[in-house]
């Protein structure tokens, strides 16, 4: 997970904690200032299509990737589509609860006693 592009639009692989902040700060930046520019420019309506183009790989592929961490399918991604709820349990699970520290079936943890070091 070197790069900014594996980061915001991959679904393989772990990330930690601090790379889903990273990546999900970018998105609201990117969100923001994408969507200020349609709105102010064009049209509030094309604002709505802009934020579900970058919400689809940014936060699903960070969030998948985040649970992949977990030992969880990439699938509990889609709570992100329940309003308010769903939304607050994927930012906790996703941002403050700890990856599994062993090896799992997506690969090896990022950090931990049993990653070897260079």
């Amino acid at each position: 997970m070197g790069d900014l592009k594996s980061l915001l639009l991959s679904y393989q692989g772990r990330i930690n904690r601090a790379q889903f902040w990273a990546g999900f700060a970018i998105y609201l930046m990117v969100t923001y200032s994408v969507g200020h520019l349609i709105w102010e420019v064009l049209d509030s309506k094309l604002y709505s299509v802009a934020s579900a183009v970058l919400f689809w790989p940014f936060l699903f592929a960070l969030t998948t990737k985040r649970y992949h961490d977990q030992g969880k399918s990439g699938w509990n991604s889609l709570l992100w589509l329940i309003p308010f709820v769903g939304t607050l349990y994927v930012l906790i699970e996703c941002g403050i609860w700890k990856g599994s520290p062993l090896r799992n079936e997506y690969g090896d943890p990022l950090f931990g006693p049993l990653v070897e070091r260079p």
